[in-house]
């Protein structure tokens, strides 16, 4: 049996024919937040402001993948940016180990 999956929608960049990737992550998931609504399949990411180290232990608790951190006033950059960080907790069954992986919260400062 297999388990099923979820697709977590977290911003947005095309909204209306209106490009919004040089607004802050804080409005574009005020965008988002206005014209979506949760499916079976797809889920609006809330998000968690100041509390990674408590989001890391519940990844861990519930042996997820890991999570992402975001800085609420960044705009969308195409590519790997400082402003996103995936961490992952590498010994989870959510995923396999990757070398490099973060196993420990990092500051985005």
């Amino acid at each position: 049996m297999t388990t099923p999956r979820a697709s977590m929608c977290s911003t947005c960049l095309p909204c209306d024919k209106r490009d919004i990737r040089n607004l802050p992550l804080v409005e574009r998931k005020e965008v988002l937040r206005d014209d979506f609504d949760d499916t079976g399949t797809l889920v609006f990411v809330r998000g968690i402001a100041s509390a990674g180290v408590w989001v890391f232990q519940q990844v861990r608790a519930h042996d997820l993948e890991g999570m992402v951190a975001k800085r609420l006033d960044s705009i969308y950059h195409r590519g790997k940016s400082r402003d996103w960080l995936k961490i992952k907790y590498p010994d989870s069954m959510g995923g396999p180990p990757h070398s490099g992986s973060a196993t420990r919260t990092r500051s985005l400062r």
